[in-house]
């Protein structure tokens, strides 16, 4: 809800010489608008009951001022309609000069878009007007899809009755929206947390300074939202997610970044800043720790080494043949070692049946086996004591495994 307070007009009437409250705007805009609805234009019906003064229609955006504009499928919208919308949300007024008519009126709105990335990309220049962009998919979890596809079919059968089951959680989610408000304008941001949150827009490459601004409010929001006044580096973390998803640069034919992988660079950006805020003894202290488990590391492969001797020096009961392994030892701790005697090889009973000439195989056909009583095409092999046919790739498997 929102005071709004209209000026102008007969005094005398209330109307017009008091503030009064409205209900927040919620305007849709389809993709198939003409733009004279959009940003209005002439009422010529009125017009011509006014004896031909000229009577303005006001648009959509007059309609959407200070309450939300929502764009489905807003990556189909025509191209016309985005020069509107970026005319209006850049400067918050909305200028209609038609037919010997000039007029402006304020059209400050929140842009609320979607869409699907596989219909087509969105124009850069409106894509930077989102502040934040988050991904909505459908839940993995078998049991929260069938959730939700329950209170859909409960909600299709009695909305009232559905209305009133969640008015009791809707009036709590609106008093905690309502307190984070009263709370942001004393929410303060850190100088650390503000260049953090510029290295970060320098990292990933923003071109544009909006994204500092957008990260900036949107992690005193979310303070504000979860109760605080300071504004902590975990806020900047988790919003700098919806920030940056939608503005990173890309060249040309470019993949979007993926999620891991940016995930991976914020928190090591994070990591950055945590131990740079560290005092100098700090990390003295911690330095020489390390260098003190150095050296109780280093100390470890000597003692090591040292048993490996003692063990060398053990006899052993296999005579000539453990001195040969303790003689080719080398002083880093490696050994050679040799081949073992080869194994009985198995013979295989080919028959005596001379073998014809190979033909060239056809192109885009399998070679087919040479054979003059059986006919057809290799399959599988299998293992029998009487072999008609030599399968040469189990053969060579087999060999490899049985040595």
């Amino acid at each position: 809800m929102y005071a709004d307070e209209v000026e102008g007009g007969d005094d005398d009437d209330p109307l017009y010489s008091e503030s009064r409250f409205i209900e927040t705007p919620f305007v849709d805009l389809p993709i198939g608008s003409t733009e004279d609805r959009v940003i209005g234009s002439i009422d010529f019906s009125a017009t011509l009951k006014q004896g031909g003064e000229r009577v303005f229609a006001p648009g959509m955006l007059a309609a959407a001022n200070r309450g939300v504009l929502y764009v489905d499928e807003v990556n189909l919208l025509p191209a016309h309609l985005v020069d509107v919308l970026l005319d209006a949300a850049a400067s918050g007024v909305n200028t209609v000069q038609r037919e010997g008519l000039t007029i402006s009126h304020p059209a400050r709105f929140v842009l609320i878009g979607t869409m699907n990335p596989e219909e087509g990309d969105l124009r850069p220049q409106l894509l930077d007007r989102f502040g934040l962009m988050v991904d909505v998919t459908a839940p993995q979890d078998a049991a929260e899809r069938s959730e939700v596809v329950r209170q859909r079919i409960n909600f299709e059968r009695d909305v009232t009755t559905f209305q009133q089951k969640w008015q009791d959680a809707e009036r709590e989610l609106a008093n905690k929206i309502s307190g984070a408000k009263d709370r942001l304008p004393n929410v303060s941001l850190s100088d650390e947390l503000l260049l953090l949150i510029s290295r970060i827009c320098t990292q990933f490459q923003v071109g544009s300074l909006r994204a500092d601004i957008c990260m900036y409010k949107a992690a005193t929001a979310l303070a504000a939202w979860r109760g605080r006044l300071v504004v902590e580096a975990e806020d900047v973390r988790q919003v700098a997610e919806w920030v940056l998803a939608h503005r990173r640069r890309r060249q040309p034919f470019e993949q979007p970044m993926d999620g891991a992988l940016m995930e991976e660079m914020l928190d090591q950006l994070m990591n950055d800043t945590v131990d740079a805020s560290q005092p100098p003894k700090a990390r003295g202290e911690t330095s020489g720790n390390d260098v003190s488990n150095d050296d109780n590391r280093q100390e470890t492969p000597d003692n090591n080494s040292s048993a490996r001797n003692n063990r060398d020096k053990t006899p052993t009961s296999e005579g000539e043949e453990s001195n040969d392994i303790n003689d080719d030892s080398d002083d880093d701790g490696m050994k050679t070692f040799t081949a073992s005697k080869p194994g009985q090889i198995k013979q295989l009973r080919l028959g005596n049946q001379p073998l014809k000439k190979v033909q060239q195989p056809g192109t885009g056909r399998r070679n087919p086996i040479q054979d003059t009583q059986q006919k057809g095409h290799y399959v599988r092999s299998r293992q029998t004591d009487k072999p008609v046919d030599l399968a040469l790739d189990a053969t060579l498997r087999s060999a490899a495994t049985n040595g």
